[in-house]
């Protein structure tokens, strides 16, 4: 049997496939945005009548290759190389007007940790990061050519590292007598920058990894239009699940997702009644679902994942 190298870590499965809500009926679109190993994908389908279609979406060719073998010969899964922050050009291409489910899981696969691209910073890979093999902008690019001021913002901005004046200026001291090519390197510098007393609980690079991370790929910039574009689609009683893994996803995911669950008037205060259209279009069905204790002893990696879901009950 292939093992399944491409898998997301085994974080809340059952909870996501339950908050997504499946629904066995005839005709059904359901979209798997994130099918690294096509471990979710495959228990929606479980679910799923014949006539119904399931459209698997990954960033990754290797991905890619694994999910066309995974489901080969199943005429009712289409497999897209393409990032689901192309939602709406995807569903164009595939000919579909409304679905009934989104799912996003926004970790990282095994497959991405596992390869040499540079995700780990407990291994001595080449700084890349990249979740598309043809991405534009690296890791290198980022450490090696950003400003200081640039390296400041990312690791403020997506990591919320304390630190992140110093560690810019270590590399930026560091890469004038040579380019910075490893991640053993990078996470080397961080680890002679933060003070030992602020390592408590965690790696010091974590921070660091994780911002350049969002600033390759565009995680946090593109994900609100992402969203957005989902809700959209949804058919009316339709459901949108996302796994989010850290507190900036967890906070762009709840702020894109709010706006559809309250009604907020945006007209004057002297007008006599509201004319601006405000309706609560969805609601939460999951805010900010935690994985229990048992979970979190049996896999620490779920510790932070949180689900979201909301169920459309209006058109927009």
């Amino acid at each position: 049997m292939e093992t399944d190298s491409f898998t997301h870590i085994a974080v809340m499965q059952a909870e996501a496939i339950a908050a997504l809500d499946v629904q066995t009926d005839p005709g059904r679109v359901y979209v798997d945005g994130t099918g690294g190993g096509g471990t979710h994908s495959r228990l929606i389908l479980d679910r799923l009548d014949p006539s119904s279609r399931l459209i698997i979406i990954d960033r990754d060719i290797d991905a890619i290759e694994h999910l066309n073998r995974r489901f080969a010969g199943i005429d009712n899964v289409t497999i897209i190389n393409d990032v689901f922050f192309n939602f709406d050009d995807i569903m164009d291409r595939c000919g579909v007007d409304r679905v009934d489910g989104c799912l996003l899981d926004l970790g990282l696969s095994t497959h991405q940790i596992l390869s040499d691209r540079g995700f780990s910073f407990r291994r001595a890979d080449r700084l890349d990061m990249r979740m598309s093999a043809d991405g534009d902008l690296s890791a290198y690019e980022v450490v090696n050519s950003y400003s200081f001021e640039e390296l400041k913002r990312v690791f403020y901005e997506y990591g919320e590292e304390r630190f992140a004046p110093q560690i810019a200026r270590e590399i930026v001291r560091r890469r004038q007598e040579k380019p910075i090519e490893r991640t053993d390197e990078l996470s080397s510098l961080v680890e002679d920058v933060i003070p030992a007393k602020f390592k408590r609980n965690r790696n010091a690079a974590t921070a660091v990894f994780q911002s350049i991370r969002i600033e390759v790929n565009g995680e946090l910039s593109e994900l609100p239009d992402a969203l957005n574009a989902m809700v959209k689609r949804l058919r009316v009683n339709g459901t949108l699940a996302v796994i989010t893994f850290h507190s900036l996803e967890a906070a762009v995911t709840k702020r894109t997702l709010s706006q559809y669950t309250s009604a907020k008037c945006t007209c004057p205060r002297e007008f006599p009644r509201c004319v601006c259209g405000a309706k609560r279009i969805a609601k939460f069905t999951n805010r900010s679902l935690a994985p229990t204790e048992a979970e979190i002893h049996e896999n620490p990696a779920s510790r932070s994942a949180r689900i979201w879901s909301i169920r459309k009950i209006e058109e927009i």
